[in-house]
């Protein structure tokens, strides 16, 4: 069925055209999800691929709030950026940044930037292997019937370079006082 041509939900520049089937009812469809203000979407997820999906968006949100945080705090506005003023509310905003300029969230925010500062002074030499891979390449490599590796065992194998020594003196260290505790 084909809409009227002096329906006022169908856009100015397609009626000019004329009517072109699924284009202009598409067209149509796309011009009255602009006009409404909440759109809710829903995806039917099968049940094993629900916590990866999950996992994901949860990812995506911590991604977005991570984005929004540093608008704040680089420019410290009183409303949404521009981007986002269609999504979020100006009291949504105003809630959001006064959380991140709470002491207590401005705190807890120090303490993860220094510990991620501090990710990088240890570094494995595994590469995308995992620990998991590593684990099976040396229960497969020893034979072995325990089914799995200390995690000491583990920390100390990713540090170790091709000739089997470990270069970094921090993972050293560590690998030192673990072995240490161990002997006790």
């Amino acid at each position: 069925m084909a809409p009227k041509k002096n329906d006022d939900s169908i856009p100015k520049k397609i009626r000019k055209r004329g009517d072109r089937g699924r284009t202009i009812m598409k067209s149509v469809i796309q011009e009255r999800s602009r006009r409404n203000a909440l759109l809710e979407n829903t995806w039917n997820v099968n049940e094993c691929h629900k916590s990866f999906v999950l996992s994901k968006a949860g990812t995506a949100l911590n991604r977005h709030r991570h984005n929004l945080s540093i608008h704040v705090q680089n420019v410290r506005v009183e409303q949404p950026p521009n981007k986002y003023a269609d999504i979020i509310s100006k009291e949504d905003w105003l809630e959001f940044v006064k959380h991140c300029n709470d002491p207590a969230f401005l705190e807890i925010s120090a303490a993860n930037k220094v510990r991620g500062s501090r990710a990088g002074e240890c570094p494995s030499r595994i590469g995308r292997k995992g620990y998991a891979k590593l684990e099976q390449e040396i229960l497969s490599e020893t034979q072995s019937e325990e089914l799995s590796l200390p995690r000491h065992r583990l920390f100390r194998t990713a540090r170790l370079d091709k000739n089997g020594r470990t270069n970094n003196p921090k993972a050293l260290q560590i690998i030192r006082d673990i072995f240490a505790l161990l002997s006790i």
